[in-house]
């Protein structure tokens, strides 16, 4: 199990919904969501934002794994805390059109 999340966070979340380094048909982007699903990181909607907001605002308030707040913070603690009021401010700009079209992504998020 945890082998699959790690594969639907490194070639999902990651790679494919965040950075969009490749395409995947229907089946695999289901089976990616899956995968993703089991490692328990929120939506793969909602880990893509915040991973283009980490790239976008590298270290300040607005990057959600911001690592001026800790190692820890920056790998796993993002995950046990509310997030900084400006993540949730920057990540309402972000354009997510591509994900929210998405309809592997909307049948997850929903």
């Amino acid at each position: 199990m945890y082998m699959a999340g790690g594969f639907g966070i490194t070639a999902g979340a990651h790679r494919l919904w965040s950075h969009r380094s490749f395409k995947a048909t229907p089946p695999l982007q289901v089976l990616l969501m899956l995968a993703q699903t089991l490692a328990c990181q929120l939506s793969a909607h909602s880990w893509a934002r915040d991973h283009r907001l980490h790239h976008k605002y590298v270290d300040t308030d607005a990057d959600p794994y911001c690592a001026r707040r800790g190692l820890f913070f920056s790998h796993i603690g993002w995950l046990l805390v509310d997030k900084h009021p400006e993540v949730l401010r920057r990540g309402k700009t972000l354009d997510m059109a591509d994900l929210e079209e998405n309809p592997v992504l909307r049948f997850q998020k929903k």
